[in-house]
């Protein structure tokens, strides 16, 4: 029983090696068309498809009315269809349909097969109805492939995290709200092969929870994180250097007193800024720390207000990191995505 257990696993895998090299080709071969238009793409989205629908068969195998000939696609409810990102994502991973088709022939036992972009939208084959979870009138459709832990693991290597948030009073109202809502969005990116904790800072740093060190992004823990995160308030002025100092300070502490010889993810080491801005320079604290560069900085502009934000930009780009701004609520889920 177990040899014909390892004998379908390899056959599955092989079958999704092959899949992955020819996704490779093809989008390596592919001529990406700046001025492309919806017209130029077909398409079938998920969501149109309804539960008599005519280009639906009900399967047995799969309970429920599918459509062998083609992939579906899902797009999440915030992303432009029409962008020229989107638009030749779909167009290009349209020729993996070939290769889906190929794999159900080649193994009569196999289910799903999916595809999901880092712009968003996820191929679906065989194409079925879209059905949103939870099953209540009106809910929004929040489903994005960037947050399942299948994309999560395969398309992030694990990673040591420590959220910098700052609580200085220049964040109040809005700009705070925005701030916690990307930094629970971006909890959600990781997996259990991560570990994490956040810090608040203004003119002096501290955790926000329980938690006095880097913890593994289980579940539980990233619960308990989001829920100190509504407890964060605004106060005094924000010094830069004293969160970042707080950051790289943990990250030592954390190395030295791990008591088994794998705790933390023994990869990458990261710390994510999240700020309105401001002109304080932490060079100091950074080339005191970090001048090996070996822990990428990532910076987060928030809030719709025009306050400097040139010194974020400028210690995310010289730590091997990467900048963005998020001004509005519905900006988030995007910005996050794109940054991770």
């Amino acid at each position: 029983m177990s040899q014909d257990i390892t004998k379908d696993l390899k056959k599955k895998l092989d079958a999704l090696e092959k899949l992955v090299t020819f996704a490779e080709e093809k989008v390596i071969t592919y001529k990406y068309e700046p001025s492309i238009k919806k017209a130029d793409v077909n398409f079938v989205k998920l969501k149109d498809l309804e539960e008599n629908d005519r280009r639906l068969v009900y399967s047995e195998k799969y309970k429920k009315g599918v459509n062998f000939s083609y992939s579906g696609v899902h797009i999440p409810v915030e992303i432009w269809d029409e962008s020229p990102e989107i638009l030749n994502g779909l167009k290009w991973t349209s020729q993996l349909d070939e290769y889906f088709i190929k794999n159900i022939q080649n193994d009569s036992d196999l289910m799903w097969q999916y595809f999901g972009s880092q712009s968003g939208f996820m191929r679906s084959y065989p194409a079925s109805q879209w059905i949103i979870i939870p099953r209540k009138p009106n809910f929004p459709d929040l489903y994005d492939v960037r947050l399942k832990n299948w994309y999560v693991h395969a398309s992030t290597s694990a990673k040591d995290m420590l959220i910098l948030m700052d609580s200085s009073g220049s964040m109040h109202g809005q700009t705070m709200e925005i701030m916690k809502i990307a930094v629970k969005t971006l909890l959600t990116t990781l997996g259990e092969n991560d570990f994490v904790n956040i810090i608040s800072f203004n003119s002096t740093a501290k955790w926000i929870s329980c938690f006095d060190t880097l913890v593994q992004a289980n579940r539980r823990n990233k619960q308990i994180l989001s829920k100190a995160i509504d407890y964060i308030e605004d106060g005094n002025m924000a010094k830069l250097s004293v969160g970042l100092e707080f950051a790289f300070k943990a990250f030592a502490q954390f190395r030295e007193n791990r008591s088994e010889p794998y705790a933390g993810s023994e990869c990458n080491q990261v710390i994510m800024l999240f700020s309105d801005g401001g002109t304080e320079e932490a060079w100091e604290v950074l080339e005191k720390y970090n001048s090996d560069k070996s822990v990428r900085v990532f910076a987060y502009a928030i809030g719709p207000h025009p306050v400097p934000y040139a010194t974020l930009k400028e210690i995310a780009c010289s730590n091997r990191g990467y900048f963005t701004s998020i001004q509005a609520m519905g900006a988030v889920r995007t910005k996050i995505q794109v940054s991770v």
